[in-house]
This record gives structure tokens, sequence and C-alpha cells, in this order.
């Protein structure tokens, strides 16, 4: 993908760096904790995943839901 020899340097890191911002989009499933027999998640963007890894909750997520099953 980034080896074609009709890009040019440039091109190849346009498209190397967004690959890379579009990564940092996909979402991450985080478990919240359990209560008989549903699981509570987040899906949060895999960047700010990371992000509260490091600095702690920073409260953005996609959504909030429960998985019953």
């Amino acid at each position: 993908m980034f080896n074609d020899p009709r890009m040019t340097f440039t091109g190849r890191r346009i498209a190397f760096f967004l690959a890379i911002a579009l990564v940092c989009f996909l979402p991450k499933r985080i478990e919240l904790g359990h209560h008989d027999y549903c699981t509570r998640y987040k899906l949060v963007p895999l960047s700010i995943y990371a992000i509260d890894s490091v600095f702690g909750s920073t409260g953005i997520a996609y959504t909030v839901g429960e998985d019953c099953r």
C-alpha cells in the first residue's frame, strides 16, 4: 500500500499518517462491571482509551449500554 513505485515520498507520508489517524478512531469496548446477568460497557475511540490508560478517565465515550445474556 505504501510502497507503490508511482507514489511520491510526500504521498506515502500522507497515506501513512492518514492510516494512523483512522486507526485512532476505531472503537474499543470496555467492560464497566457485572450486575446479575447483565454487563455494563462503553465504547471509546482507541486514542481516548490510550489517554485514559495513562492519565485517568476523560469521560468521553461513543456509547454506553448493557449486554444482557
